[in-house]
């Protein structure tokens, strides 16, 4: 008798930026939840490998892993990459044809392209439709296979959605709302975790610390903040700056410091890439704002962490960020490239300290309810197997109960108790609840009182 699948397959960059941190904090969650989670990371110019709990496996290429078999054992299949040609997302469909296959844009490619480059935008705006049609049909076609195969796209933000139905309009009706996510806050009370930021702070000469944290690419204002921090220290002369991340050319930390008046260069500080979660929960804690000065931005992981940690938090009002963070007032807002206003909030956070902090704590409570990993992970459960139930409709020859069953060791597309309805009731509320979709939530209410009347 066949196997039935009964592990999760994601799929990752294998970095250190915030979709890998994403990947590897659902594998956590679902692990903890009983459910055997695999990693098949896959990077360019590398060879993919496979990260199981009994070490990893290497391929030849990315037909080597499709070919060897494994695919069946999966019950779904979550990619946050686009690095696969079309031909290798249609074969892995076949080798896995009832396994619900979800992708994550973290980034839509043709917007990023457009927005990386300001003057690159307005040449392209100043073309003939004809060619500006054609030009975006060659951004799109690496992300093209992806999004076509797949039968979930999830988007971060509304915003997220809104540029993502802009390019892919004919396959809008896959998008739903599901944003990133974050348990770093759990780490506050960690004595370790304090002792490692009071250290921290005597390193970089406990002044007004300001905290970046991501790669190290003008992209992400990194230059911006440097020129700010430059201006801010004639009037801030205690601010320090520490960027927390890095780059492929080892140049990048001499460029930044070289935008720094030669005089306050000792006060730029470079921390590299730090994987422990518990050594950037640290960082985060040890400084007094984190600034993500962004050219565009689908979410900002970087940003929920400061404010998870209770910090102030300046973050660019541009995209996705901007919506979540700066729009509610959880984040003080900055324009991509305005280096006078980000100095001015520099000087803000850094002169009104207390009303900072207690704006900080508030925030705090916030978004630690509103995304914390835990709420976020039960609601990708129940997209997974919401989205299992639509596929059985699409084809009634699907095998979908034994999938199913798989997920939590006792749930069914038909519970069969009333401790099962429970659970799928409460999965389903949990979706609803993340994603701001209505039908879910009602699923999950008519599931949670149908297990009531069984009880």
């Amino acid at each position: 008798m066949a196997k039935h699948p009964d592990k999760i397959l994601l799929i990752g960059w294998d970095g250190s930026g915030g979709a890998d941190t994403v990947v590897k904090g659902l594998k956590n969650g679902f692990e903890e939840r009983g459910t055997q989670t695999d990693i098949l990371y896959h990077n360019f110019g590398k060879r993919p490998y496979l990260q199981t709990p009994t070490g990893t496996q290497e391929f030849r290429d990315v037909n080597d892993f499709i070919e060897s078999g494994l695919l069946p054992e999966y019950m779904t299949i979550h990619s946050h990459l686009i690095t696969f040609t079309g031909d290798e997302i249609v074969k892995m469909r076949r080798q896995s044809s009832q396994a619900p296959l979800i992708y994550t844009a973290h980034s839509i490619a043709p917007h990023d392209i457009l927005n990386s480059n300001a003057a690159n935008k307005k040449i392209f705006e100043g073309l003939p439709p004809h060619v500006q049609a054609r030009q975006l049909e060659n951004m799109k076609s690496s992300q093209l296979p992806i999004v076509r195969e797949s039968d979930k796209v999830t988007n971060m933000t509304r915003v997220g959605e809104e540029i993502y139905r802009r390019y892919f309009p004919e396959y809008a009706q896959k998008s739903i709302l599901i944003p990133n996510g974050s348990d770093i806050y759990k780490m506050a009370e960690r004595k370790d975790v304090a002792a490692r930021a009071a250290e921290l702070r005597q390193k970089f000469g406990n002044g007004t610390m300001v905290l970046y944290t991501g790669r190290l690419h003008k992209d992400k204002g990194v230059l911006d903040l440097a020129d700010a921090f430059s201006r801010a220290k004639e009037t801030k002369p205690e601010l320090k700056l520490v960027y927390v991340g890095g780059s492929p050319d080892p140049s990048v930390p001499d460029v930044i410091k070289s935008r720094v008046k030669p005089e306050y260069r000792n006060d730029v500080f470079f921390e590299g890439w730090i994987n422990d979660r518990s050594h950037l929960a640290s960082e985060y804690m040890a400084s007094d704002m984190v600034v993500l000065p962004s050219y565009y931005e689908s979410f900002g992981l970087s940003a929920l962490e400061g404010m998870m940690l209770g910090k102030p938090v300046i973050a660019s009002d541009i995209d996705g960020m901007g919506d979540v963070f700066v729009k509610p007032w959880y984040a003080y807002g900055v324009q991509p490239g305005n280096v006078p206003q980000l100095q001015e909030r520099l000087n803000y956070v850094a002169s009104n300290p207390v009303e900072a902090q207690r704006n900080a704590d508030r925030v705090k409570d916030a978004v630690v309810s509103r995304y914390s990993s835990d709420k976020i992970i039960d609601g990708v459960l129940g997209l997974y197997i919401t989205t299992m139930v639509e596929n059985m409709f699409r084809n009634p020859n699907t095998n979908i109960t034994d999938i199913f069953g798989s997920y939590l060791k006792s749930i069914r597309y038909q519970p069969r108790n009333p401790d099962e309805m429970k659970e799928f009731g409460r999965l389903c509320l949990s979706l609803g609840e993340i994603s701001e979709g209505q039908a879910y939530r009602d699923i999950g209410k008519m599931y949670m009182q149908e297990a009531g009347r069984g009880a």
